[in-house]
């Protein structure tokens, strides 16, 4: 009888009303999404970005390992600058020798040389051979283990890599290089049980500088003794 009454009310059948009813439930739970539903998807896409991030850290990592180290880092910042340039056949030779005398090192290597000014270090500098090629590299060590290393070409950046250093990443990481207050160029931080070493480059050569401190530590340091170019 209700079924009759509901037919003739509305003029459709029962089966077409359980369906109508159907509906309905259904637009309404699509319509509002549960509470679940969206922490699933908040779950999803935070997990995404922790891959994007461990993935990028890795490809960094890699690039650090090969052979083909090369901590090049011009205006494209990152990862991206760890690529094997050829540049000929390596640098002239030069005699090798030691000085304390940074002008002497620079004119002797030919190429710009960082050093922290007022400061007593010795220098040596070697001819290496690499790959059939020659390289010139230069190493200046300050007092309390402070090392700076330079090596020309800057493909030839494998050799003052420093083992047993894991990157850290950090943000817009910049190095003075001259006095000008525009010339820094991005650096990479590595770090160990050994020390920190901050890697840069530029056309005319790779370098690196070693503290047996923590990151921040060497970072600071660098800026309050006022390393400079030569």
């Amino acid at each position: 009888m209700q079924n009759a009454a509901e037919t003739e009310a509305t003029g459709k059948t029962p089966g077409e009303l359980q369906k109508k009813a159907r509906d309905n439930g259904q637009g309404k739970a699509m319509g509002k999404p549960s509470g679940r539903g969206w922490a699933r998807r908040f779950i999803g896409r935070a997990g995404f970005v922790l891959f994007a991030a461990f993935i990028a850290a890795l490809s960094v990592l890699a690039g650090i390992r090969l052979h083909s180290f090369d901590p090049s880092l011009t205006a494209r910042a990152g990862a991206s600058g760890f690529e094997v340039r050829e540049e000929g056949a390596g640098a002239a030779r030069i005699r090798p020798g030691e000085s304390g005398d940074i002008g002497e090192i620079r004119r002797e290597c030919g190429f710009p040389m960082p050093y922290f000014p007022g400061q007593v270090m010795f220098g040596e500098m070697t001819n290496v051979s690499y790959d059939g090629k020659n390289a010139v590299r230069v190493t200046m060590s300050y007092p309390g283990g402070v090392v700076i290393q330079a090596v020309r070409p800057r493909e030839a950046a494998f050799l003052i890599k420093r083992e047993g250093l894991g990157v850290q990443l950090y943000e817009s990481l910049r190095v003075p290089f001259g006095r000008i207050s525009s010339s820094y160029i991005p650096a990479l931080m590595c770090g160990g049980r050994a020390g920190s070493c901050i890697f840069f480059s530029t056309e005319d050569a790779a370098y690196s500088i070693f503290a047996p401190a923590d990151g921040e530590t060497l970072y600071r340091y660098v800026y309050e003794n006022d390393l400079d170019v030569r």
